[in-house]
């Protein structure tokens, strides 16, 4: 049985300065999501949690470290419900920093046999963690929609996700953070240098292996469609299969910036109805002609919509959110119609804990036809989840629209993130996606990520856009989450050279 030197973790561990480092990470990233720091020094930014979970020894410790560090994210995240249900911003802050928590105390526990593997195993426990953590059908209303891979969504190594999807984006993140951390290792533990540069070597490569994968997919020859008498169709290099659609759809999203507690005011004083019906017909008439108009999240009532279908200011396809009923059953829905008529409805499936309790769930996507184009819809919370996308994509849909409503969240970061998350969901799919949010930012989503056209917040705006719709699958739509499992069996693989040995004190 084979003895290593023990390195001294908890050198500097004691005092005030290294117990501040997970909050110097959780200050960076707090800035990186917000958009005042470039997404490019993510990786530099947890540098200071990987510093202190490397040298540590305490599991428990480890895993607070880890949950301070998040703050930054988590906060990010959940405080638009501060204006809403002050009482719930703790609970939930809690509930998702579990995540955190299980992979610091995991990664010391698993890693401190042999130095420098806390840091070899890190990435790929805190991928798994946050793909555990994201799994509706295992914790229901305590699912958390939060991943560290946001953070990289408006940088260069963005395409990642379009192969490895966003839980491949939170590995990516820490295992180039760990490559920026061992030098700073190697030089504090003077002591055991001379042995811990092998070691270094070996975690190096631990990163390494894995950036190279994603490296080779995303490298692979651009894939063409060739039938006889078919035009070519060249993708990028991170699209595979189906031939793009050469249909092009111009497409009006309407953000109202109007008070979303008019709707239901307005089933009881007909003044109000009048008034709200009288703000929807100017921005109806404003944003024709269009193949697609879309309102957002509970814009309207099931009878206001007939009402202005019957005025004629609904134009060839119309998406809208309003709440509707079946029975004693209340839904967040959206609804599309044609021609003034209601051809399809989707139920909200991702409801907002607490804050939608009176309102039931849906149980299925629906996913319906535009020109004979396959459209999937999300409202709100369902697009922070993977899972849902990529069914959609799944069943054909090939435009995906988003309707949202935002505007409890006041002048919080949460309309700003939930835009991020929304552009890695078209990352995932290689799918344009229709962003409207009642008070913005809205925005047209390339397939790429990028922002075709984008609102600005708090402001009444009709946005336009002509887009060909490619329906191009990614890696990550047709394999799911098969990249960043094998990426986690890779970065757990330095636990097989630390079985059976046992550090000695020299």
């Amino acid at each position: 049985m084979s003895t290593v030197p023990a390195i001294r973790y908890g050198e500097g561990e004691a005092g005030m300065w290294p117990g501040l480092a997970p909050l110097a990470t959780a200050a960076l990233t707090g800035l990186i999501i917000r958009g005042i720091l470039p997404a490019l020094l993510a990786p530099l930014a947890v540098v200071p949690l990987l510093l202190f979970v490397g040298r540590c020894r305490s599991p428990f410790r480890s895993g607070l470290a880890c949950f301070a560090a998040n703050l930054g994210l988590l906060v990010a995240t959940f405080e638009g419900a501060l204006p809403v249900m002050p009482w719930a911003f703790l609970p939930a802050i809690l509930v998702a920093g579990v995540q955190a928590f299980s992979a610091g105390w995991l990664a010391t526990t698993l890693g401190r046999r042999l130095p420098f593997t806390v840091l070899s195993i890190f990435p790929a426990l805190w991928a798994l963690t946050e793909l555990i953590a994201s799994r509706r059908q295992l914790w229901g209303q305590l699912t958390s929609p939060v991943s560290s891979g946001y953070l990289l969504v408006d940088s260069p190594l963005a395409p990642v996700a379009a192969t490895a999807g966003t839980f491949g984006l939170s590995f990516l993140l820490f295992a180039a953070g760990n490559l920026l951390a061992l030098p700073f290792l190697i030089l504090s533990n003077r002591r055991s240098r001379n042995y811990l540069r092998p070691q270094a070597v070996r975690v190096a490569l631990a990163a390494l292996l894995p950036l190279a994968l994603i490296g080779a997919s995303l490298g692979l020859p651009a894939t063409a469609l060739v039938a006889a008498g078919q035009q070519v169709h060249e993708f990028p290099p991170h699209f595979t299969g189906r031939a793009a659609s050469s249909t092009t759809l111009s497409v009006s999203l309407v953000q109202p910036a109007l008070d979303a507690r008019l709707p239901g005011l307005a089933l009881n004083h007909p003044a109000v109805e009048e008034a709200l019906l009288r703000e929807y017909r100017q921005l109806l008439r404003a944003s024709a002609p269009a193949d697609l108009v879309l309102l957002p999240e509970g814009a309207l009532t099931p009878p206001m919509l007939e009402s202005l279908a019957s005025a004629g200011v609904v134009g060839e396809s119309l998406i809208a959110g309003a709440v509707t009923s079946s029975g004693n059953d209340r839904y967040n829905s959206a609804l599309q119609l044609e021609a003034g008529e209601v051809v399809a409805q989707y139920d909200k499936i991702a409801l907002v804990p607490f804050g939608e309790r009176a309102l039931t769930p849906g149980d299925r996507l629906v996913v319906g036809s535009l020109a004979g184009l396959d459209l999937g819809v999300l409202i709100c919370l369902d697009s922070l989840y993977p899972d849902l996308t990529r069914q959609a994509t799944l069943a054909g849909a090939g435009l995906l629209a988003v309707i949202s409503d935002d505007s409890f969240a006041g002048r919080f970061a949460t309309a700003h993130l939930h835009l991020l998350a929304t552009r890695a969901r078209a990352l995932e799919t290689g799918r344009h996606v229709l962003f409207v949010s009642a008070w913005g930012p809205s925005a047209v989503i390339s397939p790429r990520g990028e922002l075709i056209a984008v609102s600005s917040a708090f402001s009444q705006e009709v946005l336009k856009a002509r887009l060909p719709v490619e329906s191009n699958d990614t890696i990550y739509s047709r394999w799911g989450d098969t990249v960043v499992l094998t990426l986690v069996a890779l970065g757990l693989s330095p636990l097989l050279g630390s079985a059976g040995a046992k550090p000695r004190q020299t």
